[in-house]
């Protein structure tokens, strides 16, 4: 566990340590999770509690209906340090818990196991790239190394498993001359939905994609300029600093009637949420700078704010309370909900598990707020979530939510 291998930096050690003086049954918790001679019995003991303590919590919750359900024992904040070791082995717990424990007349929550016949596994790694002249790679299948050649630069896999860009001088994201003034050729990466990946630019910006994305750019940025652009999905951005080199990202208008947006970026970490069952094109600045253009109006973003260009609205407009972290906590394998109902948490899923969403029934109006991995089979985030007095059934392909 991260905590026990020493690598928690001085601050995170010493949010760690006021969490657990915060109460008694935060330092039991502590000290079971990272007790390698915790017997199974002992977790199972401290998860049953956990949940019989949730279930209560939550039909408490019936009489304030708009009050956000937190998912208590997968929290985001202020337990962030807690959770890069708890969650592990709370997730295996629950899982043998709610598989073994929970039979016929013991428990008001016996119908999860029933409901879940079939599962569903979580999305991973997978990406097509589409080179220059039509060709296309797999790359969740694609061995590690040289991928292709276009002209002067290679396309590479590299050990870690993402994609980078490799000049006569042999360093990926650093092509040289010959390569930069060669002729523009593109490529584009695209995921699936239940996909992800992460690609090295030729200038060596890193991007994460999200599910069912699209990038094109060129194999060689031209001199004076760097501009991408983002059809679909969502993207994570960490852009390299080239001097004179302003980065830019037009923002496709993938869904109808949906204005093109573009962003102007010189050296900084940002988010852009495109995806065409969003009410708007929503982009998080983490640090830096950037400036969004609709053709309409310009916006200069700070750190910690974000951008929504309103699909029934020209304008733009800025959140400067926005959990930040929270939305982007996906490119580091975290399903975040920020007081958010149950279409927004079943968009997320629906993407990632590839499945299609069905609601029957009049679905009570609650809130979510909390995290879970992403890694989860559907059924184990399902049963979180069936705590909340909503239920859920899968066929096939297909997940519906009930009352």
């Amino acid at each position: 566990m991260r905590d026990l291998d020493g690598k928690l930096s001085e601050e995170e050690s010493l949010e760690l340590q006021e969490w657990i003086a915060q109460s008694g049954t935060n330092a039991r918790w502590y000290g079971e999770i990272t007790d390698e001679e915790a017997t199974l019995e002992d977790m199972m003991i401290l998860a049953r509690a956990s949940l019989r303590k949730e279930a209560n919590r939550s039909r408490a919750l019936d009489m304030e209906e708009q009050t956000p359900v937190k998912l208590r024992w997968l929290p985001r904040k202020p337990l962030r340090i807690a959770a890069s070791f708890a969650i592990a082995a709370s997730l295996a717990c629950l899982g043998w818990l709610f598989r073994h424990q929970f039979s016929p007349g013991k428990s008001a929550i016996t119908h999860i196991s029933a409901s879940h016949s079939t599962d569903l596994p979580a999305g991973g790694n997978k990406a097509v790239l589409t080179l220059a002249n039509g060709s296309r790679i797999v790359l969740d299948s694609a061995n590690n190394g040289s991928l292709a050649r276009q002209g002067t630069v290679q396309v590479i896999k590299l050990d870690s498993g993402q994609i980078a860009y490799r000049g006569s001088n042999g360093i990926p994201g650093d092509l040289p001359a010959e390569a930069t003034n060669a002729e523009t050729l593109y490529n584009s990466i695209s995921t699936p939905r239940g996909g992800q990946y992460k690609i090295v630019l030729p200038d060596g910006s890193k991007v994460w994609l999200n599910s069912a994305t699209t990038l094109r750019y060129p194999i060689a940025f031209v001199p004076g300029s760097r501009t991408v652009e983002l059809t679909g999905g969502e993207a994570y951005f960490e852009i390299a600093r080239r001097a004179g080199q302003p980065f830019t990202v037009k923002v496709a208008p993938f869904k109808p009637g949906r204005a093109a947006l573009a962003v102007e970026v010189l050296g900084t970490n940002f988010d852009i949420n495109n995806y065409d069952d969003e009410p708007a094109i929503r982009t998080t600045l983490l640090s830096g700078s950037v400036r969004l253009d609709n053709g309409v109006q310009s916006v200069l973003l700070h750190p910690g704010q974000q951008a929504q260009a309103n699909d029934n609205s020209k304008l733009i407009t800025v959140n400067t309370s926005v959990d930040a972290a929270g939305e982007v906590a996906w490119k580091d394998g975290l399903f975040s909900f920020d007081r958010v109902g149950i279409e927004a948490v079943m968009r997320q899923l629906a993407r990632w598990y590839d499945v299609e969403i069905s609601y029957e029934g009049k679905i009570p109006a609650r809130q979510f707020a909390g995290t879970i991995p992403r890694n989860a089979p559907a059924s184990d985030v399902l049963k979180i979530l069936e705590l909340n007095k909503v239920h859920f059934t899968i066929e096939g392909k297909k997940i519906i939510v009930k009352p």
